[in-house]
């Protein structure tokens, strides 16, 4: 790959390069992406950052000046935000009685 331009990577073609993170669950040792419940009062958007910072740059483990200071990292990298996907996602966890 390279850059192309505002440091959007494209492959050798020039198509461009979907890149993510994925988290290996401690639960089944599977790859998933970071995720997780919206707390109460807060909007979907904060969560994802919360939970990025959770799962996938273990904050939890921080202390609390050092989490802050991720988190003011963490919404600077989703200010920038570009939708790849909109739509539902099955899981196969999900049972009748989820909602």
């Amino acid at each position: 790959w390279a850059k192309a331009g505002a440091a959007v990577k494209v492959d050798r073609l020039g198509f461009p390069v979907l890149e993510f993170i994925a988290v290996r669950r401690r639960d089944n040792g599977q790859w998933a992406l970071p995720g997780g419940m919206v707390d109460a009062e807060e909007s979907v958007s904060l969560t994802l950052q919360r939970e990025f910072g959770e799962e996938a740059l273990n904050t939890l483990e921080l202390s609390p000046a050092e989490r802050a200071a991720v988190a003011r990292h963490v919404h600077v990298l989703f200010a920038c935000e570009h939708p790849v996907f909109r739509g539902y996602v099955d899981d196969p966890r999900n049972t009748d009685n989820a909602w």
